[in-house]
């Protein structure tokens, strides 16, 4: 790690992982004014042949759209241009599949 990726003197909070909960929990903690160190092992791994760029997981549904607001990355997350999710089916435990 390089001084750049870490703040010089103690830190109040070490956050492991940079998904989104490690990520939000770091966003929160430095808004209210702790010093935090995320930690994150960088890249990716690639996806399965024939998946496109995305994994498994990589969806985020309308609902976290007021939480995006309050954290003030809406705006940022709009204007990225991520597909927008106009809804999700899943099968938990059954073939029937449920909309969410």
């Amino acid at each position: 790690m390089t001084d750049r990726l870490c703040p010089p003197g103690p830190v109040d909070a070490v956050v492991p992982g940079g998904g989104s909960a490690g990520s939000v929990a770091a966003l929160v903690l430095a808004a209210a004014g702790r010093r935090v160190l995320l930690l994150d092992p960088g890249g990716r791994p690639a996806p399965p042949a024939g998946r496109g760029a995305f994994k498994i997981g990589e969806s985020l549904t309308h609902a976290a759209r007021p939480l995006l607001r309050d954290l003030g990355l809406l705006d940022g997350f709009l204007a990225a241009g991520h597909p927008a999710s106009t809804g999700t089916y899943a099968a938990w435990g059954s073939p029937a599949l449920h909309g969410i």
